[in-house]
């Protein structure tokens, strides 16, 4: 993640509200929210007083599936809250400082994913599928947990395990901070990379 303007300020855990959220284009093949949905619907109903939050663009494509879950999960529904897309990186990161877990139900990815960076950066707890960077962004599990791709029941019993934990939210949480200051920060990389560079370069001028 890298902080545009500057304006980064690490998140209050005391600040966040019960809050699932996942970022990104909803309905493609790659970030499985049909997945995502009925993962959350197995246990909506154990969890009252949580949201499911997604933002981003829906897929034109993805629109007959989603009006069928609405038709058929009408109580699950009104725990689910569709943002829309937000192009405001600021406003954005308003959403992550306010959720407690970031969920994400990919079924590849071949990188960390950019959003993921920035939900661990504002103190989301992720859980997220066992896709190739999944240790990187649950830093081997000290700041999220990881499900198997395409299993919304295994994924539903992570995602319960972590809402029904708020000792073990809230510590995972500053660590997720820690993690992303640490290690996912680009102006970290960008400066050890400067450092090698340059450093190097003087010690032999």
């Amino acid at each position: 993640f890298f902080d545009f303007a500057h304006s980064y300020q690490p998140p209050l855990y005391k600040e966040k509200r019960n809050i699932i959220l996942t970022a990104g284009p909803l309905g493609t093949l790659q970030m499985a929210t049909d997945i995502l949905l009925r993962s959350f619907a197995l246990i909506a109903g154990q969890l009252p007083g949580w949201k499911l939050q997604l933002v981003g663009p829906v897929e034109p494509a993805f629109q007959p599936w989603l009006e069928e879950f609405r038709q058929a999960h009408p109580a699950v529904m009104e725990q689910v809250e569709f943002v829309g897309e937000i192009l405001d990186p600021q406003a954005l990161y308003s959403y992550y400082r306010s959720a407690k877990v970031f969920l994400l139900t990919s079924r590849r990815e071949s990188t960390l994913s950019h959003a993921t960076a920035e939900a661990l950066a504002h103190g989301c707890v992720t859980c997220i599928t066992k896709i190739d960077a999944c240790e990187d962004v649950t830093d081997n599990g000290t700041c999220g947990v990881a499900a198997e791709v395409d299993n919304p029941e295994d994924i539903a019993k992570q995602l319960f395990a972590l809402c029904r934990d708020e000792s073990r939210l809230q510590t995972m949480s500053e660590r997720a901070v820690q993690w992303a200051q640490t290690a996912l920060s680009m102006e970290r990389h960008v400066e050890r990379l400067y450092q090698i560079l340059f450093g190097m370069e003087e010690s032999h001028g």
